[in-house]
């Protein structure tokens, strides 16, 4: 795969330990869920697509990165 075909899409199963923002200005913020891609373009009207910060109920304004999931695996 090169560069120009972008990110590289890897799939295991586990369970999800954090999710994280990654926000304008490089920094990361815990999340509590990340919405779904329709929710996220305003195509939804039952999910508005903020994405709310854990602990804190502020929204996040996301970079164009998205978003880091960590997902503990099996060995």
């Amino acid at each position: 795969m090169d560069d120009s075909e972008g990110l590289k899409v890897v799939e295991v199963v586990g369970t999800v330990v954090e999710l994280e923002a990654t926000e304008r200005d490089g920094s990361r913020t815990p999340i509590t869920r990340i919405p779904s891609g329709r929710a996220q373009r305003g195509m939804d009207g039952e999910d508005a697509g903020d994405v709310i910060g854990m602990h804190t109920d502020r929204v996040v304004v996301v970079s164009d990165d998205g978003f880091i999931v960590t997902v503990e695996v099996r060995d």
